[in-house]
């Protein structure tokens, strides 16, 4: 692919190398994906196990059943004192109560640190059948999420919803980057904010009208996170997300095909980042994932485009 000096939508090229069909290579790819994601969402351990989202304070966070607890458990699930998160100065421990057996990585555990290994965000400690999910979240705060595979948002899920895979939403750009470093703000889905660095723009064209979606660094590509004519209607109000193909030189491919919601589209305890003002795109995207056949009930933070 050479570098795009100017670009159209729908390159006649790409029209013809994407066709029409259901058995074609592109096609079966894009399908893989849409099934392997909401496989992932029904795991025991995927988002619809999430019951509940806890930022922890300074100083101690206890863990448990009973009332008393800051981070409360399921009454069917763990004793009523499971332990305790110690937030100090950025560094997060958990010690578990005797004779309460908690686990990292299949070994009992007494006492450790959360975040010796500052390449890893997050960290899960499992207490009978329940998950402990301690990560530095989106929100750069210091969250415990709790994972139970009996959690009721499974029976309340009927599936994902997609449009149909259209090769025509597949559209070539080019990437302009940035004279100096930046950041995005963006809104978060439990009312907060979270913040990415970006590195430029990806321009395209649509309909003969030029467009412009700020970018973020993300597992070492480009990721956009947009919402367009059909958000809060037949696609998730908080917006999409996008990983950008890059070609030679500056030159991208949008495949609107593969637009997903985050994870917040189907559960309320996820921090996840809702799209900028700058990604708003004036004009309806039918393609990619649609708003999800489950009914979510939000926190009360949460922004009223989502609820």
């Amino acid at each position: 692919m050479k570098t795009l000096s100017t670009f159209i939508a729908i390159p006649l090229l790409l029209a013809s190398a994407y066709a029409d069909g259901t058995n074609n290579a592109y096609v079966q790819r894009i399908q893989a994906g849409r099934n392997e994601k909401e496989a992932a969402i029904k795991s025991n351990d995927g988002f619809l196990s999430y019951i509940g989202s806890y930022r922890l304070n300074e100083g101690e966070n206890r863990v448990g059943s009973g009332p008393v607890n800051e981070i409360r458990l399921p009454i069917d699930s763990a004793p009523a004192q499971v332990g305790k998160f110690i937030l100090t100065n950025g560094h997060v421990t958990f010690t578990s109560f005797v004779p309460v057996s908690v686990f990292l990585n299949g070994q009992a555990v007494s006492t450790v640190e959360l975040t010796a290994n500052k390449s890893r965000r997050s960290v899960e400690l499992s207490v009978g059948r329940l998950q402990l999910i301690y990560r530095l979240s989106a929100d750069l705060h210091h969250r415990v999420f709790i994972s139970d595979p009996q959690s009721p948002n499974f029976a309340n899920f009927h599936g994902l919803d997609w449009y149909p895979i259209d090769a025509g939403w597949r559209i070539q750009g080019r990437f302009v980057p940035h004279q100096s470093p930046r950041s995005i703000t963006y809104e978060n889905a439990l009312g907060g904010s979270n913040l990415a660095n970006s590195p430029g723009n990806v321009v395209f064209s649509w309909n003969g009208r030029e467009y412009r979606l700020e970018a973020q660094n993300e597992n070492n590509g480009l990721v956009v996170v947009f919402s367009d004519e059909t958000s809060g209607k037949s696609t998730y109000g908080g917006g999409r997300t996008l990983q950008v193909e890059k070609g030679d030189g500056d030159a991208v491919i949008l495949d609107f095909n593969q637009a997903v919601n985050q994870p917040c589209a189907v559960n309320p305890y996820t921090a996840c980042s809702l799209s900028p003002s700058q990604n708003r795109l004036a004009f309806e995207v039918t393609a990619g994932e649609k708003i999800p056949r489950i009914q979510v009930e939000r926190v009360v933070a949460a922004p009223k485009r989502i609820q």
